[in-house]
């Protein structure tokens, strides 16, 4: 996607006086998550969240929300999913039970998510939390099979990072590295931001030994979501390995 273009027009509609404004500011929040402006990204949500709940529309604001909680939990910020979990529960949508899923995971308590998917296993969202949750249990099995039979689905998508995780996990680097490779150049791969930006941090260590000028390809596009973590641990050593791999000029 042309980003600049995408993000003029997302502006545009954020300072609309319809509901575009409330779509706007949505759609401008996973742009800012996109190229790694993370704290912008979920305050954006937030705000979008705030807006439709402004005007009487609470279920919209509880997606919002919903969707900055995922996000949030995937970057491992659990304060932010506490807070955007909160808010959820003060409405009355059918986001609350998925909030509690992810609001239980995200603090380690994969018991009580499973509880609460057992209890409700039709609630919204329910595929991919169940993809996140076996993931975080260490059940592979589980997390191969259910991106088999969802794999051209939404679910599939968003499944993604945790199956090539999961094939890594048990050494199948090929099978990992073909998975993670799928999410990252997917088109809609916008709508998973967070694991979208891991997954390339992942090929491009898969690539070193093999594919140095691919792995140094990877470390850009990783290095290119990165704007609010430059200064991590995890980016700078990425900076250092692609200064490593490219050849002097």
């Amino acid at each position: 996607r042309d980003l600049p273009l995408a993000m003029t027009e997302a502006q545009r509609m954020r300072a609309s006086d319809d509901d575009n404004a409330g779509h706007g500011r949505r759609a401008l929040a996973m742009l800012h998550l996109t190229v790694g402006r993370f704290a912008a990204g979920l305050d954006e949500l937030d705000a979008a969240g705030q807006w439709f709940s402004d005007q009487g529309k609470s279920v919209p604001a509880a997606s919002a929300r919903y969707e900055a909680a995922r996000q949030a939990s995937f970057l491992g910020r659990a304060p932010e999913v506490a807070r955007m979990v909160e808010r959820i529960r003060a409405g009355n949508s059918h986001y609350v039970a998925p909030s509690q899923v992810i609001a239980a995971a995200s603090a380690g308590d994969l018991s009580a998510a499973e509880r609460l998917l057992r209890e409700s296993p039709t609630m919204t969202d329910a595929g991919r939390l169940s993809v996140w949750v076996a993931y975080l249990r260490g059940d592979d099995a589980s997390v191969a099979d259910a991106f088999a039979r969802t794999v051209d689905s939404t679910i599939g998508l968003s499944s993604m990072y945790f199956a090539g995780a999961a094939a890594s996990r048990q050494r199948e680097s090929a099978r990992a590295l073909a998975i993670w490779q799928r999410l990252a150049t997917h088109s809609d791969a916008w709508r998973e931001p967070v694991l979208t930006r891991q997954a390339w941090l992942e090929i491009a260590r898969l690539l070193e030994a093999t594919d140095p000028a691919g792995a140094a390809r990877a470390y850009e596009a990783f290095l290119e979501r990165t704007s609010d973590l430059l200064d991590d641990e995890v980016s700078r050593h990425a900076k250092q390995r692609l200064l490593r791999l490219t050849p002097p000029r």
